[in-house]
């Protein structure tokens, strides 16, 4: 963020192997055959109240999911709909492929579920980043509107020769991954190695360089002479800095008075340059007055950026929860895992002890 101290990370996001490409459509497509053959089983044989009585425990323990799965049960019973129960339950999970808890009970189940798992954290976490690539466009935007004004504002400042400094707007090195690939001149701390032909090349440029510039620079003392400078003219360049000189012969000498004509023109002079000194300061405050609305606005830029940027801390907060708890339940699947091999494990040394006794 721009004025608030706000920091949002993305995702990083490991690149899956061909071998776990290949396992992931493998579970998808065994879990789909499987929700088929559930589905033509119920068509075949009826609807069954399994996953109804698992609602009902769910919501006994508490949930608004499971209590939107109980709810959709109890109109199954009372025959108010035909929606299955458990097509409710399919359509709130992230993965339409995932398995009830309560429906992991084989070591089959469990694998298939830590490969589905992992999935669905990499797509929570995909989507996030997303919405933060968005967010970094919109600030790049933000960003160029802001220089926009700065140079502005740098104009501005210039003629009023006030050296306050600017809004120091950038991206940080972290929001530039691509900058750690870059080498600046600043970052070599050593004398750099250059070849004689290298060297002789640079002093042919710097000669050539220096014949054209000649002409240049005639050019420029002939409109500085001429024009102030600037193809506009002297006048346009700085109007606070523009001075009213008073002609020499309406300055009295000691014991001198002016002549008629000399007061007459003293006054038209008098009034010219009170008219410039008017005009001066009119143009002052109108460039005071665009500077501060140029601040203004970049502040209040910075505001709607930052005000926004609310929402994706909401997202980084909910997509933290979702993965959080994939991942939990994915460590508890595997654990499971483990321990299954080990009672197996157990089982057979105690079976092997038997049967030498």
């Amino acid at each position: 963020s721009f004025t608030t101290g706000h920091i949002v990370h993305n995702f990083p996001i490991r690149v899956p192997t061909v071998e776990e490409k290949r396992t992931l459509e493998k579970v998808r497509a065994m879990r789909r055959i499987e929700i088929n053959m559930t589905k033509a089983q119920k068509r075949e044989l009826g609807m069954t109240n399994s996953l109804i009585e698992l609602a009902v425990a769910d919501t006994a323990a508490g949930g608004d999911a499971a209590l939107r799965t109980a709810e959709a049960a109890g109109e199954v019973l009372a025959g108010e709909t035909v929606e299955d129960p458990d097509e409710v339950w399919i359509k709130q999970q992230d993965d339409p492929c995932l398995y009830h808890r309560f429906e992991v009970s084989t070591r089959e189940r469990k694998t298939s579920q830590i490969v589905l798992l992992e999935d669905c954290i990499t797509r929570a976490k995909a989507s996030f980043n997303q919405l933060f690539n968005d967010f970094m466009k919109r600030k790049v935007v933000v960003l160029g509107k802001i220089e926009e004004k700065n140079l502005r504002i740098a104009e501005i400042q210039e003629e009023l020769a006030s050296t306050d400094e600017l809004f120091d707007a950038r991206l940080h090195n972290d929001e530039q991954p691509d900058r750690v690939l870059i080498v600046e001149d600043a970052d070599v701390k050593v004398d750099k190695w250059v070849s004689k032909e290298e060297i002789k090349r640079r002093q042919e440029e710097e000669a050539a360089s220096k014949k054209k510039g000649a002409g240049e620079d005639a050019a420029d003392r002939a409109l500085l002479g001429m024009m102030g400078g600037t193809l506009a003219g002297e006048s346009q360049v700085n109007k606070l800095n523009e001075t009213f000189e008073k002609p020499a012969h309406l300055i009295p000498g000691e014991g001198e008075e002016l002549t008629e004509e000399q007061a007459k023109e003293l006054k038209e002079w008098e009034a010219q340059a009170k008219a410039l000194a008017a005009e001066q300061e009119t143009y002052r405050k109108t460039l005071e007055g665009e500077n501060k609305k140029l601040r203004a606005e970049i502040l209040e830029e910075c505001k709607k950026f930052d005000d926004g940027m609310q929402e994706l801390i909401d997202a980084r907060l909910r997509t933290d929860y979702n993965v959080y708890e994939q991942e939990l339940y994915k460590i508890k699947l595997i654990q499971a895992v483990a321990q299954e091999e080990d009672d197996i494990a157990a089982s057979a040394a105690l079976k092997k002890s038997l049967t030498e006794m």
